[in-house]
């Protein structure tokens, strides 16, 4: 047999990431590690010592990102067909690729990986999406930090009954793992609420440009310019468009959501190292049924979102 062709389906592909679903988990991080408001909003210093971080957190997130952009174009060259595939792999090894056993494994090495090779694509285009969008936000806070406002939005925190702390970044990691695991299918909107309140004061900034002081009578520092403003809207755009993008990818149809849970179930299983399993009659039916029972709630919803899209988008022409 050809040397090294069982590692093949990997060979190339790990400047992006040796488990894909680590990508956006990674990018998560680098979006809201350190990120914490400034104890005291008066002090200049604390200030700049918080737009230096936001400022080295914004460089290593755009860095990974764009690492992780180069190694999806090589992975779609590499993957998007049988032909490119075997190209590739005569390019490398020319004498030994050559040879009709070597092109007979290197095909049926294609065909036996290509299914995960997709599926890991398709999570690698998703933490892009979130890079970008953590970057949006990171933008927007260090222009507000800039302009002297004491408290990040993106990083406002809620309380629940418990009187539990929870950071818009951790409300984000933890919905985005439920939908990952498939094990929730409400996980694309249930994020967009669970975030809509630890986002909220973005939203207040976009509509007014000076931020009520905060509770102790200081001000709040210079009103926000056009520049700031213009970037939390289209930060807060995006996480619209992302989260109607996963609704309609998932409830377009009966057979799109039945694909989404199967392929969800998938990943749980290839991530834990289970042997790959065809979900049974009972399982999909169970599926069909669940999206039978949710779609006109999911359908009012994603109206409810295209409404508030198209009411950013004039917001954000007006700015």
């Amino acid at each position: 047999t050809e040397s090294g062709e069982s590692s093949d389906g990997h060979e190339g592909d790990s400047a992006a990431s040796e488990n894909p679903e680590d990508v956006s988990a990674s990018s998560r991080r680098q979006g809201t590690s350190g990120v914490a408001p400034l104890t005291s909003p008066e002090d200049e210093g604390s200030r700049s010592t918080l737009a230096r971080r936001l400022e080295k957190e914004l460089a290593q997130l755009r860095a990974e990102r764009r690492r992780i952009q180069a190694n999806l174009r090589s992975k779609r060259r590499r993957w998007l067909s049988e032909e490119k595939y075997l190209r590739y792999r005569m390019r490398k090894n020319p004498e030994r690729s050559s040879s009709p056993e070597s092109l007979a494994q290197s095909m049926a090495m294609y065909w036996n990986t290509i299914d995960k090779k997709k599926r890991e694509i398709l999570v690698v285009e998703q933490s892009i999406r979130e890079a970008k969008f953590q970057e949006a936000t990171l933008r927007a806070r260090l222009l507000e930090c800039r302009r002297g406002c004491s408290q990040a939005p993106e990083e406002s925190s809620t309380k629940d009954a418990a009187g539990t702390s929870t950071s818009a970044g951790q409300i984000q990691g933890s919905a985005e793992a439920a939908e990952a695991s498939g094990g929730d299918d409400d996980s694309g909107i249930s994020r967009d609420r669970r975030s809509h309140a630890a986002l909220g004061s973005s939203r207040l900034v976009v509509r007014n440009p000076t931020l009520p002081a905060e509770s102790g009578g200081g001000t709040s520092g210079p009103p926000l310019g056009v520049e700031e403003r213009l970037e939390l809207a289209r930060a807060e755009k995006h996480r619209k468009q992302m989260n109607l993008y996963t609704l309609r990818h998932h409830w377009l149809t009966e057979s799109a959501y039945v694909k989404y849970r199967t392929v969800s179930a998938k990943s749980k299983r290839d991530k834990t190292g289970g042997s790959p399993v065809s979900p049974s009659p009972k399982i999909l039916e169970g599926y069909r049924a669940r999206y039978r029972s949710t779609v006109d709630k999911k359908r009012q919803e994603m109206l409810a979102l295209e409404q508030s899209i198209r009411q950013a988008q004039v917001e954000e022409a007006q700015l």
